[in-house]
């Protein structure tokens, strides 16, 4: 980095705060490149911009992450093949947000059976609403895989 002549970006597994700190200190790199780790943590950008100005970290509670789902819902008029359209949509982005909600991945193997909205809904509140206290900090837990096209519906 420090020979090239042009800006250095680090891509690849950046999903939280401490990770974008310890890229950035040992490769001098000039930015990041963020990608799936805005799709397990979409309040990383903010966050950020709260680590950079020295604020504290603020960090959702599991049910800001059901209000988030929500806001990617389509309206609730569907026949049976749009809400299939929709269930995968929400999966393909549950998927990920999945990755830190419980280290045994209980809730992804549940939110990827349910066949219906009502049921994907079911595994959400019963996985996001059951401990409103408790922060999501956006850091996937180990061996858990999010696999966005292999959904079966």
């Amino acid at each position: 980095v420090r020979h090239c002549p042009f800006p250095i970006l680090a891509n690849g597994d950046i999903h939280s705060i401490s990770v974008m700190e310890n890229v950035l200190d040992s490769t001098y790199c000039h930015g990041l490149m963020i990608g799936r780790g805005a799709l397990i943590n979409p309040w990383i950008f903010k966050q950020w911009q709260q680590f950079q100005n020295d604020l504290p970290i603020q960090y959702p509670l599991l049910p800001e992450v059901f209000s988030y789902l929500e806001t990617l819902n389509c309206p609730s008029e569907l026949n049976e093949k749009k809400e299939l359209t929709a269930l995968g949509v929400l999966k393909r982005f549950a998927n990920y947000i999945g990755l830190a909600i419980d280290s045994q991945g209980t809730f992804l193997q549940t939110m990827r059976r349910s066949r219906t909205l009502k049921e994907f809904w079911q595994c959400c509140a019963t996985y996001l609403l059951c401990e409103p206290q408790k922060l999501f900090t956006g850091i996937p837990f180990p061996n858990l895989y999010a696999q966005p096209n292999k959904e079966g519906l």
